[in-house]
């Protein structure tokens, strides 16, 4: 057990990327002996009821013109692709996501994916989405924000975040971050990004990520799974 005077110094250490540690021959967590856990502390929240079927997945992409480009096109081809085998599974497109529209197009829906940018402010430890804003331009959706509107939607069990920053928090104020946010609204599973990522890798990863859902596998080992060479 940790004293007081120790959680300061052990929030400074939590963003820490240990994944990157390597033993010469392998990075640490490709080493399936080891796992990496960042865990806070959560109130019991109720549980969800399980999912009607068809499972309904929404998949939204957001690059607004003055943000580097992505190419979400070839993504969200991929993760259709990846649910084409399974009569089960209804998948939906939403490209240049508003704030309005992302959140709209989410009643029913049980797994959010979202292809795009993300931002991170480490003054005041807030997270954000990029969105188009729906006149040519972008705007910011906080963690906080995205957060109270997803409350409600209790049919949602799952977000992906394939966009930059997004699973980054502040010690003083570790809810502020995009999936901290997510995780307190009561979503039982985020999956995000600590650090800045590639568009080829994001895309390599997401992809892999939903075929190996897709199979059956559990949610991680996709990711366990990328080849040295490719990830």
């Amino acid at each position: 057990t940790a004293c007081r005077a120790c959680l300061p110094r052990r929030s400074r250490l939590r963003p820490l990327p240990w994944e990157y540690l390597h033993d010469g021959e392998s990075f640490l967590v490709l080493d399936r002996r080891f796992s990496i856990v960042r865990q806070l502390r959560f109130p019991i929240t109720e549980r969800r009821r399980p999912p009607s079927w068809p499972l309904q997945v929404l998949l939204a992409a957001a690059c607004p013109s003055a943000q580097p480009p992505l190419d979400t096109a070839s993504e969200l081809d991929a993760l259709n692709e990846a649910w084409a085998s399974r009569d089960d599974v209804a998948s939906h497109v939403l490209d240049a996501a508003s704030p309005d529209s992302l959140i709209s197009s989410l009643a029913g829906v049980h797994l959010l994916h979202f292809v795009g940018h993300g931002d991170f402010h480490p003054l005041s430890g807030e997270g954000q989405l990029i969105l188009h804003d729906g006149h040519g331009g972008e705007t910011r959706l906080s963690g906080d924000r995205l957060a109270n509107e997803l409350y409600e939607q209790r049919d949602l069990y799952g977000v992906v975040l394939n966009a930059c920053w997004t699973a980054r928090s502040k010690g003083e104020n570790p809810y502020g971050g995009v999936a901290t946010a997510l995780l307190q609204a009561g979503i039982p599973a985020v999956l995000a990004m600590q650090f800045a990522i590639c568009d080829r890798e994001a895309i390599l990863f997401s992809t892999r990520l939903h075929e190996g859902i897709a199979a059956g596998k559990p949610p991680l080992a996709p990711a366990a799974e990328l080849p040295t060479d490719e990830a």
